[in-house]
C-alpha cells in the first residue's frame, strides 16, 4: 500500500487482528471500526482502509464459485449483469438476447479480459439478501451488493466516482486501487460523473486490496482499479445515502402541488411574469412546508421498494404452530417498519403494506418490534386477547417468529 505524503490524512488505515469472526451484521464488514463510529466519523465524510490480509475471512458470504455457478444455472437479464473492459461496458445487444444474458458471449468476454458485473447480487443470493435486510433495518436506506470477477492483468473501468457511497470487500484474489479525491463533493443522483473533473482531482493512494481488506469510499470519491497475476473477486456494497436535497424538494413539492395559484401555464410570449410576486408567494409557503412528513415519505417509500429474507417462513407455515401466550417470539430479521398516528389510531406500514391498529397498541407493537424476545403474555398495554390477536396478526404478516427456548 501507497500513501502519498501530503495527503495521507484523507485515507485512514485501520489494521484488523481479528482471526476469526461472524458475517451478520453491519459493524461485522468494517471492524475495527464499529457502526456508531462509521456514522458520527466516516459515512458521508472521509474514506478509510481496513488492511486484515485474511484467506477465506469473506467465504462464509460468498465465494466466487457461488457466482459462477449462479451464472450457468440461472438466468441472468440484461439489467443484472454488465461487462466491462478497459473502462467501456459492452452493449447490451452484444451480450444478451431478448432480454436474457447470453452465458457463452459472457464466459468468452472474460476469457479475452473482461470483468463482469453482477447487478443487486441479494436479489439472487439467500446470504447476501440477508446480510443487506440487516444493514437495511439499522440504517433506514437502501443498501445493495453487486459482485466483480475481474481476470488477471485486466482493468474494468477507468477512473470514476459514484453517486452513492461504497463499500469494497475483497474476498478472493488481489486488486490495485487508484484513489483520487473528491472534485464534487458529495455529487446528486444527477450529477453523473464527466471526465473533465479528474484534471481537478489530486491522487491520494494506491492501495492494493488482498482477501479479507475492505475500503470505503463516500459519494464523489474517484477510483479505478485493476488486477495484476490473479483473478480477481470482490463485492461492492452501495449505500443509497438519502441527501437533504431529496427531502428539501419533497417538503417544498408537497406544497407547492397542494396550492392552486401555482398551476396557471407560465406565458412566456406574453411578457415574464411577476417575477416579485412569485418570489413573495414562496416565501409565504415557507412556513407550511412540513419537513417530518417528507422525510416520513422517504422512509415509506424505500420501505415500499425492498426484499427482505423470509427464512423459515415456509416451514412455520408447513407446522402451523400454536400460538401461546408463553411462546418465545422475536422480530424477523430485517423487518423495517414505521408506525404512523392517523385519526382513528395507527397506521403500520411495512414492506408494501399497510395494517390499521388502535392506538392502545403502540406500546405492545413497538415492544413486538424492538428486536427483543418476548412472550405474548408480557405486551404492555393491553388485555389478553388482545395481545394474541396482535402477535397472530403480526406472525401472519411475517414480522416476528417463534424463537427456540434457552
Amino acid at each position: 500500500m501507497t500513501l502519498l505524503e501530503n495527503a495521507m490524512s484523507q485515507l485512514e488505515v485501520f489494521h484488523a487482528t481479528e482471526t476469526h469472526g461472524t458475517l451478520s451484521e453491519f459493524s461485522d464488514l468494517v471492524s475495527p471500526v464499529n457502526t456508531a463510529r462509521f456514522r458520527e466519523t466516516y459515512m458521508g465524510r472521509r474514506p478509510f482502509f481496513v488492511k486484515r490480509n485474511r484467506e477465506g475471512w469473506f467465504d462464509s458470504l460468498i465465494t466466487v464459485d457461488e457466482v459462477a455457478g449462479l451464472l450457468s444455472s440461472t438466468v441472468f437479464y440484461d439489467t443484472e449483469l454488465r461487462v466491462a473492459k478497459d473502462g467501456a461496458v459492452y452493449p447490451t445487444s452484444r451480450v444478451a438476447q431478448n432480454g436474457v444474458i447470453d452465458r457463452n458471449v459472457v464466459w468468452d468476454a472474460y476469457a479475452s479480459g473482461a470483468t463482469l458485473v453482477f447487478e443487486h447480487l441479494n436479489r439472487k443470493h439467500p446470504g447476501i439478501l440477508r446480510l443487506m435486510g440487516r444493514c437495511e433495518q439499522e440504517f433506514l436506506i437502501p443498501f445493495r451488493a453487486n459482485a466483480y470477477i475481474t481476470p488477471p492483468a485486466s482493468k474494468g473501468f477507468d477512473l470514476h466516482y459514484d453517486t452513492h457511497d461504497v463499500l469494497i470487500l475483497q474476498v478472493s484474489g488481489r486488486k490495485l486501487w487508484q484513489i483520487h479525491n473528491d472534485p464534487l463533493p458529495l455529487p446528486h443522483v444527477d450529477q453523473p460523473f464527466r471526465k473533465e473533473l479528474i484534471a481537478s482531482s489530486q491522487r491520494i493512494a494506491e492501495v492494493m486490496l488482498e482477501p479479507g481488506d475492505v475500503l470505503y469510499l463516500p459519494r464523489g470519491y474517484l477510483h479505478s482499479a485493476s488486477t495484476n497475476d490473479s483473478l480477481s473477486f470482490h463485492l461492492t456494497i452501495g449505500i443509497r445515502t438519502v441527501p437533504l436535497r431529496d427531502i428539501y424538494q419533497a417538503a417544498f413539492k408537497r406544497v407547492v402541488f397542494a396550492r392552486p395559484e401555482f398551476r396557471p401555464v407560465a406565458l412566456f410570449r406574453q411578457g415574464r411574469p411577476d417575477c416579485e410576486d412569485i418570489r413573495r408567494q414562496l416565501l409565504g409557503m415557507l412556513d407550511q412546508i412540513d419537513i417530518e412528513a417528507a422525510f416520513r415519505d422517504s422512509e415509506l417509500s424505500f420501505g415500499r421498494k425492498r426484499s427482505r429474507s423470509l427464512d423459515g417462513a415456509l416451514m412455520e407455515m408447513m407446522a402451523a404452530p400454536s400460538l401461546e401466550p408463553e411462546s418465545r417470539m422475536s422480530r424477523r430479521d430485517g423487518v423495517v417498519y414505521r408506525i404512523i398516528e392517523i385519526d382513528k389510531g395507527l397506521m403500520l406500514h411495512f414492506d408494501r403494506k399497510s395494517i390499521p391498529l388502535p392506538s392502545n397498541a403502540r406500546p405492545a407493537l413497538e415492544c413486538a418490534l424492538s428486536g427483543r424476545m418476548f412472550r405474548p403474555m408480557d405486551l404492555p398495554g393491553m388485555e389478553a386477547e388482545n395481545r394474541m390477536i396482535l402477535t397472530k396478526t403480526l406472525f401472519d404478516e411475517r414480522l416476528i417468529c417463534l424463537r427456540e427456548a434457552g
